[in-house]
């Protein structure tokens, strides 16, 4: 959403026009049934703004850019920082400067806080991530989470199995991912990713090593 400010600092009138540009990454990966969100975006908001006399005559119209360089889940606690420009750098130009910061900041990062919410909530795909959560509870009798449950029906025959190699066991571990294969291995190359993921420095390349 387009935040909006009107009628501030006596006749300055000022307001976001449009969402210029958004660059960056963002995702929602779940873990051990927690949410953790990922993300590393840029914004760039195009404001106009309208100086008028006490007759209501217009003295000056203005235009400029509100720029969020960093908003990313590593400072999801604290706002990000957040730079005002205008074209007309003039007196009057300067005042609609000064109305879009003292009136139009506030709006614009209360903008972010929802957003850094949302995401912490699982985004857009929240409800397919509770759907997940919720299906395990109902499990078919021959799948594979209700046999774990389940009293073993051959105890004899695990027995044999373990008599055979002493000492090894075999684990077996599936996980399904509701996405798309090339997304998956663009986390699994990203360093970033893998150190947010699990807390801890990590090296990863998708350069070919080539063994001499």
């Amino acid at each position: 959403n387009v935040a909006k400010v009107d009628k501030v600092e006596g006749k300055a009138y000022v307001n976001v026009a449009k969402v210029d540009k958004v660059e960056g990454k963002a995702y929602v990966n779940v873990r051990k049934g927690k949410i953790i969100p990922g993300y590393e975006i840029s914004l760039t908001l195009a404001w106009e703004g309208e100086a008028k006399d006490a007759d209501g005559k217009s003295l000056l119209k203005a235009d400029g850019l509100v720029e969020i360089p960093y908003i990313a889940d590593e400072n999801a606690d604290e706002d990000p920082d957040l730079r005002v420009s205008v074209k007309d750098e003039g007196p009057i130009g300067k005042r609609l400067k000064e109305a879009m910061l003292a009136k139009g900041k506030p709006l614009i990062l209360e903008k972010v806080r929802v957003y850094v919410e949302s995401m912490a909530k699982g985004g857009p795909a929240k409800e397919d991530l509770e759907i997940k959560n919720v299906a395990p509870k109902a499990q078919p009798a021959d799948s594979p989470a209700a046999a774990t449950t389940a009293k073993p029906k051959e105890p004899v025959v695990e027995k044999k199995k373990e008599a055979k190699k002493k000492g090894f066991k075999t684990i077996t571990l599936t996980e399904k991912f509701s996405c798309r294969a090339g997304a998956v291995y663009e986390i699994l190359m990203d360093e970033n990713r893998w150190k947010g993921f699990t807390q801890s420095n990590a090296r990863i390349s998708k350069e070919k090593t080539v063994k001499q």
